[in-house]
């Protein structure tokens, strides 16, 4: 599959990083849809279900990124309704999905796109290779990304901590990321950063 940036991709543009939906059937009937463009993705496999949850992958037909897309039923006396959730995978998150080759081709893309113009494309850069150093466990590579590039690929890179942190007991990396954490701390730029406050606090550093 050709590799398109994100800013140009049909689909993926008119996506944010997560997507968030709901049905439901009761006598307020109200609904929010996800955004249309999640329709044109492609279901390329489903992870299972567990109670009242559905797991699947899906895939956009043009510039080949992975989405996480989870359904959620709650059911109740005055009716039923269905939680939808979209979010976009990093290539590192992925990695399983697509061979060695494919996934070391979309990060050597992701590096060359943080000098992007547009905002989506370089947050989804900053985020990839965020996802991808602490798979390798290249502490000092994330820091870099906080300190060495402009205000929008920092908050891009704290915002993915945020996001991995919510779940902080099930990681396996906690101590790469309370050094992180530190090191934003001392920086003047991160410290009064609400998101790096949250992700100390998760940390349970002081």
């Amino acid at each position: 599959m050709k590799y398109i940036p994100l800013h140009k991709c049909s689909i993926c543009k008119n996506l944010s990083e997560s997507e968030y939906g709901y049905y439901s059937v009761s006598p307020s009937g109200s609904h929010r849809p996800l955004p249309i463009e999640a329709n044109r993705l492609k279901s390329i496999e489903e992870l299972g279900s567990k109670g009242q949850k559905k797991h699947h992958i899906k895939q956009c037909p043009f510039c080949g990124v992975f989405y996480a897309y989870d359904e959620h039923y709650e059911y109740d006396v005055t009716g039923s309704a269905d939680e939808l959730m979209l979010t976009r995978l990093t290539p590192t998150e992925a990695k399983d999905l697509m061979n060695a080759r494919e996934c070391k081709r979309r990060l050597g893309h992701l590096e060359e796109e943080l000098a992007s113009t547009h905002l989506v494309t370089r947050r989804y850069a900053a985020k990839g290779l965020t996802s991808h150093y602490l798979d390798q466990e290249d502490v000092e590579k994330v820091i870099r990304l906080l300190d060495s590039y402009d205000e929008d690929v920092g908050l891009a890179v704290l915002s993915y901590l945020d996001k991995i942190t919510e779940q902080w007991w099930r990681l396996n990396n906690r101590h790469l990321i309370e050094q992180i954490a530190r090191a934003a701390a001392k920086d003047e730029t991160h410290k009064n950063n609400p998101l790096i406050k949250q992700i100390i606090w998760r940390c349970g550093l002081k």
